[in-house]
């Protein structure tokens, strides 16, 4: 069990909360910890976001062209090619844009594994590695993230707190 001192930062803790916080810590052990970003990896700045930006541009920009050739390929289009025209459209501009990136990047990874396969068995494996190569790029963009010239970092980016210099109360009202 975890000894902690009764007194923290002024504040007097019962019993009860000393020994849920000592078992909350006995709980995590000493190198877990909680993750906060979950959908997000990184924003990184400068040089490398600009990287990042251009890579989420030409990834999405591809996606745009292969909508549309998807759609003017068909020889005779229903519901269901527009509909799967239109989503991989959407995820190239969600990747322009940097929203929702990871999502994105999954959506354009299941395209290009797609329009390999059926390149690959068409036509040849020499013609199957261009259509493979932007979904392995698409796998990166979501390992790495959507970088900071991009929405998600406006929307989901870390914020900057900043507390005032106070006095600690000592009323015994405000310890309880």
């Amino acid at each position: 069990m975890v000894v902690l001192p009764s007194r923290i930062r002024g504040f007097v803790l019962s019993e009860k909360t000393l020994r849920y916080i000592s078992d909350l810590k006995e709980l995590l052990g000493p190198r877990r910890r909680l993750d906060l970003q979950r959908l997000f990896s990184a924003f990184p700045g400068g040089l490398r976001g600009i990287g990042l930006l251009l890579v989420r541009t030409m990834v999405g920009v591809w996606m745009i062209l292969q909508a549309a050739t998807y759609v003017k390929g068909v020889a005779e289009p229903n519901l269901s090619h527009y509909a799967l025209g239109a989503l991989v459209a959407a995820s190239g501009v969600l990747l322009l844009f940097g929203f929702l990136t990871p999502i994105a990047s999954v959506m354009a990874t299941a395209w290009s594994l797609k329009v390999s396969w059926l390149t690959l068995t068409t036509i040849g494996i020499y013609d199957a590695g261009s259509f493979l190569r932007p979904g392995i790029v698409a796998v990166a963009i979501a390992l790495l993230g959507p970088g900071a010239f991009s929405i998600d970092c406006r929307l989901f980016g870390r914020r900057q707190i900043i507390i005032p210099p106070g006095e600690w109360s000592t009323r015994q009202r405000d310890l309880q």
